[in-house]
């Protein structure tokens, strides 16, 4: 039996997305965290790993991803209940787009010190949330739901909204094929 997940670091972001996103259900990507985790698992030393979201208390204004040995955490921002959708689904498959990409390096200390990533990382991570955001869209449209189905202009939209809150030189250096 072929392991869909071998090699799912190494593969593009519209390819690796394409992979974790069908799933049974839309409940804010939790089956596609199950999707990485099942992917982690068929390493040894991650066999146990598992991936927390949560809301803290504090002044959190954007999502972020802490390593730990055996999880990580992703920590959506505080004020995520007032966000729409698209923005709190975007940041979140951003965060998994960062761990999708360090996950043969989950045992590295570099990851494990939740170093300031790359410029290189982040555009990994926000071309991750797009394809991943806008397939699961298609895929529950398929199955007659729009509740998540969002237009790519809406997803572009937002997409660019979100970067620039972070650091509008990332932005300039997207792929053309997920910009406005």
């Amino acid at each position: 039996m072929q392991n869909k997940y071998e090699g799912l670091s190494l593969m593009p972001p519209s390819k690796a997305a394409a992979v974790v996103c069908i799933v049974e259900k839309r409940n804010y990507l939790a089956h596609s965290i199950r999707e990485i985790e099942n992917a982690l698992s068929k390493h040894p030393y991650f066999k146990h790993y598992r991936i927390i979201t949560s809301v803290p208390p504090n002044k959190n204004s954007g999502a972020v991803i802490l390593y730990r040995a055996n999880a990580c955490e992703i920590l959506l921002p505080s004020n995520c209940e007032k966000m729409d959708d698209k923005k709190i689904r975007l940041s979140l498959g951003h965060e998994l787009g960062h761990l999708v990409h360090n996950m043969g390096r989950l045992n590295d200390s570099e990851v494990l010190d939740n170093h300031i990533p790359s410029d290189e990382d982040e555009i990994l991570a926000w071309e991750f949330a797009y394809h991943l955001i806008r397939l699961k869209g298609e895929q529950d449209k398929a199955r007659g739901s729009t509740a998540f189905f969002f237009s790519d202009e809406e997803l572009k939209r937002t997409l660019r909204d979100l970067v620039m809150e972070k650091n509008s030189k990332i932005y300039d250096k997207l792929p053309e094929s997920i910009k406005l």
